[in-house]
């Protein structure tokens, strides 16, 4: 996996024009896409390894609060008791409080859990949120006031894929 950073800064803070945006596209997807702002904006994204075609993307949206550096997250594959993804915000994120970030992970057939953590205890906060997407599928939200506060697990299963032949 490759982790991308993109920051868009407006010197003279007047955003973009009526028609204006900024657009990022990975693999076919959009990952951002920007059509206001004041000063800077910026958004994390990582790149994945191209899937096998048994396996499924996972994808998990969040858009931080004030304090990003207190968010953290992990997926362990319950059938083989494995950490597939071990994600530690505090440092790298620290300066990207209400920024978007965007992580993608290729996975097998099987049951996971994603567990997302707040060291401090608010949860991610109003108006930062997350959303989980598999195959394109949205399967859970969360956050904002009405969100977790230390933890909040999910648990999700990867089918096999169906193949059908075509005539």
């Amino acid at each position: 996996q490759v982790l991308y950073a993109l920051v868009i800064r407006d010197l003279d803070s007047d955003g973009f024009d009526a028609n204006g945006y900024a657009s990022v596209d990975v693999n076919g997807r959009q990952v951002f896409r920007e059509t206001s702002f004041n000063v800077d904006s910026a958004i994390i994204f990582f790149v994945p390894d191209t899937c096998h075609e048994e396996q499924s993307i996972l994808v998990l949206e969040m858009k931080l609060d004030d304090n990003p550096s207190d968010i953290s997250w992990d997926i362990l594959n319950m059938d083989e008791n494995d950490l597939v993804v071990d994600r530690d915000t505090t440092v790298a994120y620290t300066r990207l409080a209400n920024q978007s970030l965007y992580y993608d992970k290729c996975l097998d057939p099987g049951d996971y859990i994603l567990t997302i953590y707040d060291t401090v205890g608010d949860g991610i906060q109003d108006p930062g949120y997350f959303k989980l997407l598999l195959d394109g599928r949205e399967i859970r939200t969360g956050g904002g006031s009405d969100g977790f506060t230390t933890a909040q697990a999910f648990y999700f299963t990867v089918r096999e894929p169906i193949f059908t032949e075509s005539c």
